[in-house]
């Protein structure tokens, strides 16, 4: 008898415009909470987008951002985001990275110091996974797996050589840089 009780005070007018209402509350309450969670590139805009082939091989899109959406050296914060199209081991990773920077001309020792820094940061990553560097200043920078922190390193020269990889006027691929850059566009 209390059960009906309830149910017939629920169904009167009043109390249903009053039960809606307690829960169009608690729904916008949960939707601000949920909404107001921060992530890595949170007041961040895309700079621009590029696509890396490796002969007939898709290997990753990657994309810039920056607060503004314009790129300019040495203006922070930037960040850098990869989104691979197939499965690499860390150490094929740190290889590639190593190698570029040897293209570049960083001295081999420096490119084993800043080699050793990521090392114990970065993971194997499947297709559609994401790697994201923010470089907060041109000293401090946060990797990022998926979303998820990958770790911090605060290195002047690490994050200058990093970003310069897809970024320096000599990068090993003046078109992705174009891309990335804002200057051409990607059909990606």
């Amino acid at each position: 008898m209390a059960i009906t009780s309830a149910v017939k005070a629920i169904r009167t007018p009043s109390r249903s415009k009053l039960l809606i209402a307690l829960m169009m509350i608690t729904l916008s309450a949960f939707a601000a909470t949920a909404g107001s969670a921060s992530g890595p590139l949170d007041g961040m805009s895309r700079v621009g987008k590029g696509k890396m082939n490796w002969l007939w091989l898709e290997l990753y899109h990657a994309s810039l951002y920056t607060v503004d959406g314009r790129y300019q050296i040495g203006r922070y914060p930037q960040a850098l985001e990869i989104q691979y199209s197939r499965d690499i081991k860390a150490k094929d990773l740190l290889d590639a990275t190593g190698s570029e920077w040897q293209k570049q001309g960083v001295p081999d020792a420096q490119v084993q110091a800043y080699l050793a820094k990521l090392a114990p940061l970065w993971v194997d990553v499947q297709r559609g996974d994401t790697l994201l560097l923010v470089a907060n200043n041109e000293s401090q920078g946060e990797f990022f797996h998926n979303g998820q922190s990958l770790g911090s390193v605060n290195d002047t020269g690490l994050m200058q050589a990093f970003l310069g990889i897809w970024l320096r006027d000599d990068t090993s691929e003046p078109s992705l840089r174009a891309q990335l850059l804002g200057e051409s566009s990607c059909d990606c």
